[in-house]
């Protein structure tokens, strides 16, 4: 039998097999192959799965993105360790914490992070070791119905690599992996790995590989991606869906839900439900949820939902900032540089503000550049203000206070300034990179 024939053959099989999923008979069956080719499959070569998209952050959506990941979003947490992984202009390559936030994300439930990691911890030079807890998070995405992981098994299943070579279970998740990702490049790739898989098998193999298939269940959702599910719709304006999605788990106690639940009740902004967003805050606020203790902190200093207590915020932002929330450390860096809620002083301010404008808070650069424009607790410094005024204008919101602010006094400053420290301070901008705490 030549590998044309192969082909062909296999590929009536897997679709007569397809068929039987919706009730009908499979009507044709492939020769048995001979028993030298029982003994040692021969499997043709594999067409490789398609390049998948790198989530790569920059400049001010870097520095939300990584916000968000210290709150504990599974999808930042993977786009940061991305971009540390390959780099881009604003982001120097930080394997080491590319990977800490790697084990963020699969830890938090996100499957395309299970993979990568499979992935890295498969290499033959340089690998990294799992760490002791973690689970086979090939096996964990592919249990969940993660198209790419259950390629992968397929792959391994096919080749030996990895896993004892295994046809059967290479056709099972081959076939699964078609159905999870009908309609994509992938699922196309899957599908003709398993037709040229099936054209080595016997019939009773292929049959076995589909009632495994059959039978095969998803596992559950984890909490964390239920959280990560409405956090998504919330993100998209779908409230109805995310308070479907979250009030489950948050009911159940789960503080990242509880956060997410009170997010999209404070921007649902609906009378009938006004103290909510407060209470669920609180909730997991109490359970040291970095997020909810900034908000809770937020809502104090306006005054919404709750009575206005600037001490009690800044008790608050200092328990996130703990956690190394980056966004905590930008409202104390500004509260204690204009004595909001606490006593006067400069030097835990200049402290608070490094620390945010560090990670890439434009505010943060903003009021840091002031500190060095008229020498407050630091000696003054017009090529370190003028850099940190650069900066603040690429990490603050298009159009914003503190952006427009910034561009005015760059014009001012640079009139009192020579060329040679305008291009030194310029230089130092261009060459400046954040560094993001990973969530503590």
């Amino acid at each position: 039998m030549n590998r044309q024939t192969l082909v062909f053959t296999a590929g009536a099989v897997a679709l007569g097999l397809a068929g039987t999923a919706h009730g009908q008979t499979a009507t044709y069956i492939p020769a048995q192959p001979s028993s030298a080719a029982m003994a040692k499959p021969a499997i043709p070569e594999l067409i490789p799965p398609p390049p998948q998209p790198i989530p790569v952050l920059r400049g001010l959506s870097q520095a939300n993105g990584a916000a968000e990941a210290q709150e504990g979003s599974s999808d930042e947490q993977w786009a940061m360790s991305e971009t540390l992984r390959f780099g881009d202009p604003q982001a120097a390559k930080d394997p080491a914490s590319a990977l800490t936030w790697l084990r963020l994300a699969a830890r938090h439930g996100n499957r395309a992070a299970m993979v990568n990691l499979a992935f890295l911890y498969r290499q033959k030079n340089d690998a990294p070791a799992p760490e002791a807890d973690e689970p086979d998070w090939l096996q964990t995405a592919a249990d969940e119905g993660w198209g790419e992981a259950q390629d992968d098994l397929g792959r391994m299943y096919a080749e030996g690599d990895g896993r004892p070579q295994d046809l059967v279970e290479a056709l099972k998740w081959f076939d699964l992996a078609a159905s999870a990702t009908d309609g994509e490049l992938l699922g196309a790739s899957s599908a003709d790995n398993g037709y040229a898989v099936a054209g080595v098998m016997t019939p009773a193999q292929i049959i076995e590989a589909k009632k495994r298939a059959d039978q095969w269940t998803r596992t559950a959702p984890s909490d964390d991606q239920i959280a990560d599910q409405g956090w998504t719709s919330l993100r998209r304006h779908y409230y109805d869906q995310a308070i479907s999605l979250l009030t489950p788990v948050a009911t159940a106690g789960f503080a990242r839900a509880q956060f997410y639940l009170g997010m999209t009740y404070r921007q649902r902004k609906d009378p009938a439900h006004s103290g909510d967003a407060a209470s669920w805050f609180r909730k997991a606020a109490e359970q040291d949820q970095p997020g909810a203790e900034h908000m809770m902190a937020v809502l104090l200093t306006a005054g919404d939902g709750v009575p206005q207590d600037l001490p009690a915020a800044v008790e608050w932002d200092r328990k996130a900032a703990a956690h190394g929330l980056s966004l905590a450390e930008d409202d104390l860096g500004m509260m204690y540089s204009q004595h909001l809620g606490v006593a006067e002083d400069d030097a835990i301010a200049l402290d608070w503000l490094s620390k945010a404008a560090a990670q890439g808070m434009g505010r943060a650069q903003y009021l840091l550049g002031n500190f060095y424009t008229f020498g407050t607790a630091v000696p003054k410094d017009i090529v370190e203000a003028y850099k940190w005024k650069t900066l603040a204008v690429a990490y603050t919101s298009t159009g914003s206070t503190y952006q427009r602010e910034a561009k005015s006094d760059l014009d001012w400053m640079a009139k009192s300034m020579t060329q040679a420290q305008i291009d030194q301070a310029t230089a130092e901008a261009k060459a400046w990179h954040p560094v993001f705490e990973v969530p503590r």
